[in-house]
């Protein structure tokens, strides 16, 4: 009995450390830069994000009037952390995940994700396909 007790409690303690990682990026933030394989996506394209928030594992995104959402799991105890973005809602497929990697420093949320390919390797958010979004807490 001692030993699955142990064994749980080793199970238990990463589980609580990323559920506290993902809970401790809840928030409303705005767009502060929005690029596409290392370029800046068109003005029109940025400011038609009108809000991003992330609350109890979700992220939203508000686009062109319609909201997109998915669920955020992260290890934290990696360097850049990981994030996994795995999309809702019919306009993606299901069980797609998106591999990426977030920084939070100074107020400002950085996330770099692939939609398809390889997880990015660093923050940069130049590798081909690549989209970083840079967003600050309001």
């Amino acid at each position: 009995m001692t030993r699955l007790a142990l064994i749980l409690l080793l199970f238990a303690v990463p589980v609580a450390a990323q559920d506290k990682a993902v809970k401790d990026l809840d928030g409303a933030y705005t767009v502060k830069a929005f690029e596409r394989g290392g370029k800046a996506v068109p003005d029109e394209v940025k400011k038609g994000v009108s809000a991003v928030g992330i609350a109890g594992g979700k992220l939203t995104l508000a686009v062109g009037g319609k909201s997109l959402v998915a669920t955020v799991k992260v290890n934290a105890g990696k360097t850049p952390a990981e994030m996994d973005l795995f999309p809702q809602g019919m306009e993606f497929e299901k069980g797609r995940r998106f591999l990426g990697v977030y920084e939070v420093k100074d107020g400002e949320l950085t996330i770099v994700y692939v939609e398809d390919g390889e997880r990015p390797k660093d923050l940069k958010g130049d590798a081909a396909g690549a989209t970083k979004l840079v967003l600050v807490k309001k």
